[in-house]
């Protein structure tokens, strides 16, 4: 005689699969979102940065050549 599940033992189990189903779905939701969401690299300090600001602020370039074209020598590559 096969196994028979009544009514109310059949809906139980059918609610206990929906709420496994919605901690998978939640999991899934999380974890992707660790792996593909905004980057954790944050600083500690929030300071850190700022150090540049001064400078740019005041237009300072400690060296110049940093903004320059880089030299010509004239020669070019050889053919192949």
């Amino acid at each position: 005689m096969p196994n028979t599940l009544t009514l109310e033992e059949a809906w139980d189990i059918i609610q206990e699969q929906r709420k496994q189903m919605r901690l998978m779905e939640e999991q899934i939701k999380l974890l992707t979102q660790k792996r593909f969401g905004k980057s954790s690299e944050k600083s500690d300090d929030p300071g850190q940065l700022s150090i540049f600001d001064d400078c740019i602020k005041n237009n300072e370039v400690k060296d110049s050549r940093v903004f320059e074209q880089p030299e010509t020598t004239g020669r070019t590559r050889p053919p192949r």
